[in-house]
């Protein structure tokens, strides 16, 4: 089985060559049918690619908070990976906009998210971030000094994904 990662976008964004390796994030093409399965069901905004990193990193579905407490090295090189996933998304989201970020297993696009969590991508490495499947992100590229009420998101457990 394999992940889907899509990233819904108010812009256009050039797709990536395949053999350009020098590329940290890939955007690989517009959402195939799981992409846009979710796009229709998740995203509120009008583009979706579906996207893959070149960070040299653990993947970011390794920031758990069971890795954190168990596998530490995989769960620090999987914020390594989310904090420079959040430097390019800083670099690419025109300020004042959002994009959205969801990943799944493919065949579980129609399934229900597990966990919602609101981002300011200026103060990313501020924050604890716990990421599971069927997880939605929505990033926000907001002035530093944005201070949001709507940090509290929580699993399907009840517990919440970030101190």
């Amino acid at each position: 089985m394999s992940m889907i990662l899509c990233l819904g976008t108010n812009i256009e964004m050039p797709i990536n060559d395949e053999d350009n390796i020098e590329k940290s994030l890939f955007v690989l093409d517009s959402c195939r049918e799981e992409g846009l399965t979710i796009q229709r069901n998740v995203f509120s905004t009008p583009f979706a690619y579906e996207i893959d990193f070149n960070y040299g990193y653990e993947s970011i579905w390794a920031m758990t908070k069971y890795n954190e407490q168990y596998s530490p090295h995989n769960f620090i090189k999987a914020k390594a990976t989310f904090n420079a996933f959040c430097e390019e998304l800083k670099k690419i989201i025109p300020k004042e906009d959002f994009c959205e970020f969801y990943y799944c297993w493919i065949g579980e696009e129609i399934d229900s998210i597990e966990g919602r969590l609101e981002l300011n991508l200026n103060k990313v490495v501020e924050q604890s971030v716990y990421i599971d499947e069927k997880f939605y992100i929505k990033f926000i590229n907001e002035e530093p000094n944005f201070i949001s009420t709507k940090n509290r998101t929580y699993n399907s457990y009840g517990e919440p994904y970030h101190k």
